[in-house]
C-alpha cells in the first residue's frame, strides 16, 4: 500500500437536489482570506449581485463586519467552515463554503488541508457559466483537484437505471503532500500532476475512456468527461460512466480502509 493509500482523508458525499457544484481542495496555506475575497468577487461580477450574508446556524444573515473577519471567525469554530450565500430572494441562489482543516483533524490525520464549495440551484441562469470556472479558480487555489457538475448531473443520476450509489463511486485522489482525498469524478475536472497519473488521465482521452483531456506543462490536466453536459438519462452517456468507473476501479475508495494515524 503507498503512502496515498495509507493516509487518504475520506469526504462525506451528500445528496443534494437539483444543484450544481464546483468543489476543490488545496493545501491549507492556499485557502487565505484574499483568496477567497478573490473567489467572491469574481462570482459577485457574474451574477451581479453582492454575496454578503453569512450562514452560521440554518439560515443566512447580513455580514456585520468585513467578509475578511468572517471567513478567520468560521475557520477558527470548531467546524473550521466558513460559509457565505447571497439573499435567499434572488434568482441564483449561490452558497460557498470554504474549511481550513489544519493539524490533526477527525483524528486520523496530520495534513494541513482545505476545501472549496460552490454551489448553485440547477436551473440557476449562471449554473453553466460557474462551472466553466473551474480551470481559472483552480489555478488560484493552487488545487490538486476541483470538480463541477454539468446541470442536469444530479437530478439526471437521481432518475437514471443500473448507476452506482454516490457512495460506491468515490476515488483515492492523491494531493502530492503525501496524502489523498476520497471524491467523485465531475463533468469538468481539474486534476494536478499526482492525481491525473494515478487515475490514468496522462493517457489519450479515448484510452482512459473520456471526451478530452487538456494538458499542461506541469502535468495537470482539465478532464471533460463528454462533450455535451452529461445526463445520465441518455443511455450512452450512463454506458460510459459505468466503463469509466470499472477502469477506474483499483483506485476507488472502500468506507473503512483508511489506515488511522498511530
Amino acid at each position: 500500500m503507498n503512502e496515498h493509500a495509507q493516509r487518504t482523508i475520506p469526504m462525506t458525499l451528500v445528496h443534494w437536489p437539483d444543484t450544481v457544484e464546483l468543489c476543490g481542495y488545496c493545501h491549507a496555506q492556499m485557502m487565505t482570506p484574499e483568496l477567497v475575497e478573490r473567489f467572491v468577487q469574481e462570482v459577485e461580477s457574474i451574477i451581479k449581485e453582492p454575496l454578503r450574508h453569512a450562514v452560521r446556524d440554518i439560515f443566512p444573515e447580513p455580514l456585520e463586519g468585513s467578509l475578511r473577519k468572517e471567513l478567520e471567525r468560521g475557520w477558527n469554530s470548531p467546524k473550521r467552515l466558513a460559509t457565505l450565500c447571497n439573499a435567499a430572494t434572488r434568482r441564483n441562489h449561490i452558497r460557498i463554503a470554504t474549511g481550513r482543516f489544519v493539524g490533526p483533524f477527525a483524528d486520523n490525520h496530520a495534513a494541513d488541508w482545505a476545501r472549496f464549495s460552490l454551489r448553485v440551484a440547477a436551473d440557476a441562469p449562471v449554473a453553466p457559466q460557474l462551472a466553466g470556472l473551474l480551470r481559472p479558480f483552480a489555478w488560484l487555489a493552487g488545487a490538486f483537484f476541483m470538480r463541477a457538475d454539468s446541470p442536469a448531473w444530479t437530478g439526471s443520476w437521481a432518475k437514471a437505471k443500473g448507476l452506482p450509489a454516490l457512495q460506491d463511486t468515490r476515488l483515492r485522489i492523491p494531493s502530492g503532500y503525501g496524502w489523498a482525498i476520497t471524491e467523485r469524478l465531475g463533468w469538468l475536472n481539474w486534476l494536478g500532476p499526482h492525481a491525473a497519473k494515478a487515475l490514468g488521465f496522462d493517457a489519450p482521452a479515448e484510452a482512459a475512456g473520456v471526451a478530452l483531456i487538456e494538458r499542461n506543462e506541469d502535468g495537470s490536466a482539465v478532464v471533460q468527461l463528454t462533450r455535451a453536459p452529461l445526463d445520465f438519462r441518455d443511455a450512452a452517456y450512463a454506458r460510459q460512466y459505468l466503463a469509466l468507473q470499472e477502469r477506474l476501479a483499483p483506485q476507488r475508495f472502500v468506507p473503512g480502509s483508511f489506515a488511522k494515524k498511530a
